[in-house]
């Protein structure tokens, strides 16, 4: 399952990249620098925990993204991206939210980009960085680290102004923690991966 995920993923992604080296500019990137953008609210998701080299632990996720629990799935995001020099982007995606039951998570992923246009409607937005993650388990302990990844995304955009973004995810963590609650908890290191496919919505001005 995870082979064909990220399979599927890249391939259209390098399909769409290759179109798009000899396509004309388009409005995307160009006549509107701010981008305002939804992410993750859903798909199709590879999963893989590991803690401290014990058994990994795999599941695919599909439908829409709410929360973090039980398989540290894709969160939703709220992104800020601005294109500085076409087609060179940078921005910021940010997610929060705290669940009496499940405990609060924190996101933040910086992403440096670039958009290939193809027309005035649609795009490749490539786009990568490091998000810094923590997660507060309801009282179970606590995860936090960072997650070097990218997105591959396609800009489909209907009408002026609004687009859906359709394309592939994958991030791996390096150095993250596991910390046990209580005071006398000790700690560990957990790897956490995520790869498949994702969607969500933009707003350009």
């Amino acid at each position: 399952m995870r082979r064909a995920l990220l399979s599927a993923g890249w391939s259209v992604a390098a399909l769409l990249a290759a179109s798009a080296a000899s396509a004309s500019g388009g409005a995307f990137s160009t006549e509107y620098p701010a981008v305002l953008t939804v992410e993750n609210l859903g798909g199709a998701m590879y999963l893989r925990s590991e803690v401290d080299g014990g058994p990994a632990s795999e599941a695919v996720a599909t439908g829409t993204f709410t929360t973090f629990s039980p398989a540290y799935q894709p969160l939703p995001r709220l992104g800020f991206h601005y294109f500085v020099a076409e087609p060179l982007s940078l921005g910021l995606g940010v997610h929060y939210s705290d669940l009496e039951r499940l405990g609060s998570s924190l996101e933040l992923a910086p992403r440096v980009g670039v958009a290939l246009p193809f027309d005035s409607g649609t795009a490749l937005w490539l786009r990568g960085g490091a998000t810094y993650f923590r997660y507060d388990l309801a009282g179970a302990g606590v995860v936090s680290g960072f997650a070097p990844g990218g997105e591959a995304l396609l800009v489909l955009g209907p009408v002026d102004h609004f687009a859906f973004l359709v394309g592939a995810h994958f991030s791996v963590s390096t150095g993250a923690t596991m910390k046990g609650a209580g005071d006398a908890a000790g700690s560990a290191d957990i790897s956490l991966m995520q790869a498949g496919l994702t969607f969500g919505v933009l707003a350009d001005f």
